[in-house]
């Protein structure tokens, strides 16, 4: 009973691996009742490609070890995940066959396979931070220097050659510079996940933040129309 109640699937197989017992939750195949499992081996009731990771456990459990090991099961076109921990049976000092037992880690692997995700967001929400950072100051130097240029430059007037044109591209490159000072706030508001507290938000300021962030991929592709 109490093995029955239990949501991992318990199987006992003999020295040749065929099965002699077996819980109702063990996972079936389509049109592979579970009754058909007692007397079978892995290969014959779920194929030889799922039986290899049986095989070599078997092997090493008959030999008087407790193994732990990881498969994967198709079921109803879905892949499950499968952690069985295998352990000899004994009678009169003789190994006589294993105890299985089968929990689905399917679950447990989307979960750890999400934290690793959130880890890796994590680590580059650091990243950004940083190289906002140290963007930040030699760019406010450049800013600076291209601003002194215009102002500088403005009263020579006709003293310097092609004036009007070298004080458009310094403007142009001033408002890159800007442009670039934004993404470098951007960053580092996207960075800065310790500061949690709940204030009034101007949501079109957080849009037009997303899509400087994105800017560069957005232009070769599809003209934007700003609507909020």
């Amino acid at each position: 009973t109490l093995v029955e109640s239990m949501e991992d699937s318990v199987v006992t197989v003999d020295r040749e691996g065929r099965c002699t017992t077996v819980t109702a939750r063990h996972p079936e195949r389509p049109g592979c009742p579970v009754a058909t499992f007692v007397g079978q081996t892995v290969a014959e009731t779920l194929g030889p490609e799922v039986a290899v990771a049986h095989d070599a456990a078997h092997a090493r459990v008959m030999a008087g070890e407790h193994v732990v090991y990881d498969w994967q099961l198709p079921v109803k076109g879905e892949l499950r995940f499968m952690q069985t921990s295998a352990s000899p049976l004994h009678h009169a000092a003789q190994v006589v066959g294993a105890v299985r037992v089968d929990p689905d880690r399917t679950d447990t692997k989307q979960i750890h396979e999400q934290l690793l995700l959130s880890e890796r967001m994590t680590s580059m929400g650091t990243l950004a931070a940083g190289v906002a950072h140290e963007i930040n100051n030699p760019l406010a130097a450049t800013m600076a220097n291209l601003d002194f240029a215009r102002r500088a430059l403005k009263p020579l007037g006709d003293h310097v050659p092609r004036l009007a044109e070298i004080c458009d591209a310094l403007k142009d490159a001033s408002e890159t510079a800007e442009r670039v000072r934004q993404i470098v706030r951007d960053l580092k508001v996207f960075s800065r996940a310790d500061e949690e507290r709940r204030v009034p938000v101007d949501v079109c300021l957080v849009l037009e933040s997303a899509v400087r962030l994105v800017w560069n991929e957005i232009r070769h592709r599809a003209a934007l129309q700003r609507k909020f």
